[in-house]
């Protein structure tokens, strides 16, 4: 066996060497040894030592894996030569844009020179190249992992550069809210793949989707504040707490996981969450202009306020299993189903307002049962239906939670 790899060995050399036309002593003078050594080598009857390797390699044009396993490495030259082939055709893109895009903003700067007038059209040429470079040949200038970054963050610079050419040299005004409205919506798309590809510092790394919610909330309270500056309005505070309600209502979940909350605080995350968005809708009420503030607005905020606080309050702090949990649940529901619209009654009521149909809690929703077919009927047999059902689960939930704890104590 050791033969056979010996006389493998000295096959593959005597291979190569004939085939870069060298006799044994032109080879064994480029490796400062005797040509008696290298023909010992070719016959099988030796290997050279383990120093000559990388010279013999080198003189070879072969691959020390090659050279060790007496074969061609087809697949790595194959991949030798893909990746000289993408360095030439990365060149030869890079080299070409050059030509183009400094092409085009010569000429058109030569252009504008020769009116006579200044630069004036030719800058804003020069900016809508450097938008379409910021895509095209931006990426390829930076690491391949980055490329999808520096495109975007390009397209934000130069569409803002952009329109800031274009309002100087026509003399706009509306500079400030479309590259706002543009960098935002841009953002939007863009900001969830920057910020995973951005080096970010420690702090950060466990926290890039707040990050990015933040930015995005800054950037569009920056954009309704330009906005409401320019047409001369009142309507930023309002807009501004609108928009931080639903915001506050969809992602505020999320992002108080992400958040360096007290330890506290943090058992009590669902509470601090609906209690922001209580506050905030708090204060949209009389930024929006609400009459009647205190007697109105806020005991109607409050009523609808009701069944979500008493849900959480069942679902986060009822002592027990997740039965007598959901059968809390249940019960709040269905008991808010049934006086939530007395309670917007006597609101109205109080203010002076008279109700087109009075509730009665012992009829609610005027259901009838024995009429299923004329539309006020049906809506209220089904909302009174679903009442029922409510109050039957939270029933035999508590029964099922009752009957477990029982067992349990057996």
């Amino acid at each position: 066996m050791e033969n056979d790899k010996k006389k493998s060995f000295g096959e593959f050399i005597t291979q190569r060497r004939r085939a870069l036309g060298l006799t044994q002593r032109e080879f064994a003078d480029k490796l400062f040894v005797t040509d008696s050594a290298v023909s010992k080598w070719e016959r099988g009857m030796s290997y050279p030592d383990i120093t000559l390797i990388h010279d013999i390699c080198e003189i070879l044009g072969v691959s020390e894996h090659e050279l060790l396993t007496a074969s061609e490495d087809v697949e790595a030259r194959s991949a030798e030569k893909l990746a000289a082939k993408y360095r030439r055709y990365a060149r030869n893109f890079k080299l070409a844009q050059y030509v183009l895009y400094g092409g085009a903003a010569l000429v058109c700067l030569i252009c504008d020179a020769a009116d006579g007038g200044g630069f004036g059209w030719s800058l804003i040429v020069l900016a809508s190249l450097l938008t379409a470079a910021s895509l095209t040949l931006l990426p390829a200038l930076v690491p391949e992992r980055m490329g999808g970054v520096s495109a975007a963050l390009g397209l934000m610079a130069s569409v803002t550069l952009l329109f800031g050419v274009i309002c100087a040299a026509g003399g706009y005004d509306w500079f400030a809210p479309a590259a706002l409205g543009t960098l935002f919506g841009l953002w939007l798309l863009t900001g969830p793949y920057i910020v995973r590809r951005l080096p970010l510092p420690e702090a950060f790394k466990g926290r890039k989707a707040s990050l990015y919610f933040a930015l995005s909330l800054i950037l569009l309270l920056a954009l309704l504040g330009v906005c409401c500056l320019r047409e001369g309005g009142s309507w930023f505070l309002t807009a501004a707490l609108g928009a931080l309600l639903g915001l506050a209502v969809v992602l505020l979940p999320f992002l108080m996981r992400q958040l360096p909350l007290p330890r506290e605080l943090a058992k009590h995350r669902a509470l601090a969450w609906l209690m922001t968005v209580t506050l905030l809708l708090a204060a949209l009420i009389p930024a929006a202009g609400a009459r009647h503030l205190w007697t109105e607005a806020y005991p109607l905020m409050l009523l609808g306020m009701a069944w979500p606080w008493a849900l959480l309050a069942s679902i986060r702090y009822v002592p027990g299993g997740w039965r007598f949990k959901a059968a809390a649940g249940c019960a709040v529901t269905a008991l808010w189903l049934w006086l939530a619209p007395w309670g917007v009654q006597l609101v109205i009521e109080a203010n002076g307002w008279v109700a087109t149909n009075t509730y009665d809690p012992l009829r609610p929703y005027g259901v009838n049962f024995s009429d299923w077919a004329s539309a006020p009927a049906l809506g209220g047999n089904i909302v009174v239906t679903v009442m029922l059902a409510l109050a039957l689960a939270s029933a035999a939930l508590l029964a099922l939670g009752i009957k477990k704890r029982l067992d349990g104590r057996r």
